[in-house]
């Protein structure tokens, strides 16, 4: 493998992630683009065949890492209750009911929102300040939320969520459960902070899968037969690209996840196959917000698209991807460059999920229950040492929290590939859940 094609992997600065599953619904012909896009204007590159990089190959990285501005700031649920961390500092409790479940820490880093869950079915959404300064309060009730509809459903919870750059909004999607199924309600809702008011953005209009631009403007929005863009100033609505549903041979639909570039001006996103059994290649799209421009950066086999996993990476022209080989019971990784076709095959494993670090050098992958596998900038393979790691989330290009699910207790951990972890806070309870969240602040 030569050092020329190896650097073009080495890409540089950005900044946000997004995990797509790639997991499929329902019968029909060709995706056709949207009215907005000309489909005379659509392009499809051909991948080059891939090419399997040994451990031993070298890679320049292109740039070196840049630190990240800020003192790093952590908000987490240990035996129910919300934590606060900052840099060297003793974390410090929140709150004591026992309660909270999920957290998300505003960018700013003064407040954190999580959920209440007494009876683990219907949430509550809270919010306390992380200086400890008041005590927390109450926003709202999932279930008495507009659209929701109480009749016939036994749980009602926070599906996904995400602060606004700026801190003063928090959008999020919601779910409903009924006989032991739980299922998006299709709804999306903005709370504002300084009201504490929830407004319904869109109601019962299946969406999924959802992305807030980089400046906090705009939501992309996935749905198992489109992606449009969502003004938040205005509520004016955008198609983008219309597609029939996907076929999955299951109860679980398609629903492809968007990625803004940096710019806020383009959405990336990957669409499976239209039948994984009659055709196994996913489409990698680029498309402009207005709709002036779209194409098909390339076009690779992924195989079944219930077990293929993708990341696109923050500089958005990375993807890194899983092909199922073997019959299904492993997967090979991929990394696509999707401005030249570079496709290269890191390693085979039993792959669950991937995290890009923030300059978009290093991969990491979860490796079945081996723990977690990252790939260098020299192309060369590294297993993290906690083989007990589960929720590895990168903070900057060299350090990163994850969550050490020992018998003992869970533990909150900050480590670096170079050296050992050091605890954010003591081990849980053994029957204790940790969930956190992170923020550089101001």
């Amino acid at each position: 493998m030569s050092t020329k094609l190896l650097n073009k992997l080495a890409l540089p600065v950005a900044c946000a992630l997004v995990l797509m599953s790639v997991a499929c619904n329902l019968v029909a012909p060709t995706p056709t683009m949207a009215p907005s896009i000309t489909p005379a204007g659509l392009a499809t590159a051909t991948v080059e065949a891939p090419t399997i990089i040994p451990a031993t190959a070298t890679m320049e990285a292109t740039i070196a890492p840049e630190p990240l501005v800020g003192v790093l700031q952590v908000a987490f649920t240990l035996d129910g209750n919300v934590h606060y961390w900052a840099g060297s500092s003793a974390p410090r409790q929140l709150t004591a009911t026992g309660e909270a479940s999920r957290v998300w820490i505003s960018p700013d880093g003064t407040n954190a929102l999580f959920t209440t869950s007494p009876d683990e079915s219907f949430e509550t959404l809270n919010m306390v300040r992380t200086n400890g300064s008041q005590p927390a309060r109450n926003i709202a009730s999932v279930v008495e939320l507009p659209g929701m509809g109480s009749e016939g459903i036994d749980a009602a919870r926070v599906l996904e969520g995400v602060w606004s750059p700026d801190s003063q909004s928090f959008i999020f999607t919601t779910s409903s459960g009924a006989e032991g199924w739980s299922f998006s309600s299709g709804n999306l809702y903005m709370l504002n902070i300084s009201s504490g008011e929830v407004l319904p953005l869109l109601i019962d209009q299946a969406v999924e899968m959802f992305a807030l631009s980089p400046d906090g403007r705009k939501i992309a929005i996935g749905t198992p037969r489109s992606v449009f863009i969502y003004f938040i100033e205005d509520g004016e609505q955008h198609p983008l690209y219309d597609f029939e549903a996907r076929v999955t041979y299951s109860e679980a639909p398609f629903v492809p996840q968007p990625f803004w570039s940096p710019e806020s001006v383009y959405i990336y996103f990957a669409l499976a196959p239209q039948d994984f059994l009659q055709d196994p290649a996913t489409e990698f799209f680029r498309i402009s917000i207005d709709g002036s421009y779209g194409d098909v950066l390339a076009t690779a086999e992924t195989g079944a698209p219930l077990v293929t996993s993708t990341a696109f990476a923050p500089v958005g022209y990375l993807v890194a991807y899983t092909r199922q080989v073997d019959g299904g019971t492993q997967q090979e990784v991929h990394v696509l460059g999707l401005t030249d076709n570079i496709n290269v095959i890191y390693n085979t494993a039993d792959i669950h999920e991937f995290q890009w670090c923030p300059n978009s050098g290093r991969l990491t992958y979860r490796d079945g229950n081996k723990g977690y596998t990252l790939i260098n900038y020299d192309g060369s393979l590294t297993r993290l040492p906690d083989t007990n790691m589960t929720q590895m989330r990168w903070v900057d290009n060299d350090r990163y929290l994850y969550v050490s699910a020992a018998d003992a207790g869970p533990q909150l951990i900050l480590a670096s590939p170079q050296g050992t972890g050091v605890p954010v806070a003591p081990a849980g309870s053994p029957d204790s859940v940790i969930v956190y969240d992170f923020t550089f602040g101001k």
